[in-house]
């Protein structure tokens, strides 16, 4: 006997606290699927994952799939992909810090991208194999232009947020499982300035923006990132015990951090006068009236109510360091040379990368280029004869 069914429908309201729901009859029998389109809190985005189930499902009713038969799919009802990225993501972002979940975010969204490019808007997550994953993933590096470093990067992103499906046992594999990363030559250090280099930016930042070079200073002297150093504010400062302490919130690690400040730094931070300033002000903030207002050392990377972003420092760099003196050198390598003076000072490696906030010292290696010159030394200069 042939089946009836009536096309499937959405039923939504401006309320999103209400559950939204796609609907149809069968054989006269009331069907309902909501599960998955009701964690998406945008409007816009609920509505347009609860459109692609509703053509998920009109196509599988149009293969002959009967509802009432398959029990357990009704108890359990799919979701697509598109809304397996966004629910994955929403119960990422519960354990991630600010910036690090907008890294999360942007790679959901160019897979997104990607599945809609392909028109595999209607693909159920039950019924998407490795081989799908494989196919959005190239066509998003075609898309982004990706390098295989970025490609690489941004699967790891997609992983741990499907890792979060498998958890909440949507899934029993992850698709992301096993796909290979793509080979990554090895890039050379990051150049750091030499030290006639370094009295010449120092020289050209006190005349021209002395607050610039004490933010700059802070970077050589804490490792600090550029986007946390622009989150500190005043009260995270302890000048007399020599410590600023940055909550998870504003970590890239989402762990709590003690950054450990020389004495030297202290003293820069002293000559600030920030003693009699709001706690709530960001140590290297802003006045600007408006956000469009140029950049002036009167008004920038000082003490102030506004919190500027990380593009200010990056651009202001470029335009006095690399274009006005010429000296082709990233200000983050400022990290690395702060890293650099600190081993030949004698400092060990665990306490800077302590103080850099990294989980193992594999990766505070890539920021210290002048210990590798030390050991090469040594085998140079001290292997014993045969």
């Amino acid at each position: 006997m042939k089946s009836n069914w009536t096309v499937p429908k959405v039923t939504k309201y401006d309320d999103l606290s209400k559950a939204w729901f796609v609907w149809f009859r069968f054989n006269g029998k009331l069907i309902k699927y909501k599960k998955g389109i009701n964690y998406i809190k945008d409007s816009k985005l609920r509505e347009k994952e609860a459109n692609a189930l509703c053509e998920a499902l009109h196509r599988k009713l149009k293969e002959g799939w009967n509802p009432t038969i398959d029990f357990i799919e009704v108890l359990n009802p799919d979701i697509t992909l598109i809304a397996a990225c966004n629910l994955g993501m929403e119960r990422k972002r519960e354990v991630l810090a600010k910036r690090t979940a907008e890294s999360y975010e942007t790679a959901t969204k160019y897979f997104i991208q990607s599945i809609t490019v392909l028109r595999l808007h209607y693909l159920m997550l039950t019924d998407t194999k490795r081989s799908h994953i494989k196919i959005i993933l190239e066509r998003a590096k075609k898309i982004r232009g990706w390098s295989n470093q970025a490609y690489n990067k941004n699967m790891g992103y997609l992983r741990a947020i499907f890792s979060e499906l498998e958890d909440m046992e949507l899934i029993e594999v992850n698709p992301f499982a096993k796909i290979k990363t793509l080979k990554v030559m090895k890039r050379e250090p990051r150049r750091t300035a030499t030290d006639e280099e370094v009295l010449r930016i120092k020289g050209c930042l006190l005349g021209k923006f002395p607050n610039f070079w004490n933010y700059c200073a802070t970077i050589y002297y804490t490792g600090i990132r550029p986007n946390e150093l622009f989150q500190v504010k005043l009260s995270m400062l302890d000048l007399d015990n020599y410590v600023l302490k940055l909550p998870p919130e504003d970590t890239k690690t989402s762990i709590y951090r003690n950054i450990f400040l020389p004495e030297q730094l202290v003293q820069i931070f002293r000559e600030m006068e920030l003693n009699d300033l709001p706690q709530d002000y960001y140590l290297f903030g802003s006045y600007r009236q408006f956000k469009n207002m140029s950049i002036m050392p009167g008004t920038d990377f000082t003490a102030g109510p506004i919190k500027l972003t990380r593009d200010c420092g990056s651009d202001l760099w470029h335009k006095l360091i690399k274009t006005g003196l010429g000296i082709n050198v990233d200000m983050y390598a400022f990290k690395h040379l702060g890293g650099d003076k600190k081993i030949l000072a004698g400092i060990e490696l665990d306490a800077i990368r302590e103080q850099f906030g990294h989980t193992n010292s594999r990766m505070t290696l890539t920021y210290v280029n002048a210990l590798k010159e030390i050991n090469k030394n040594q085998i140079i200069k001290m292997s014993p004869s045969i």
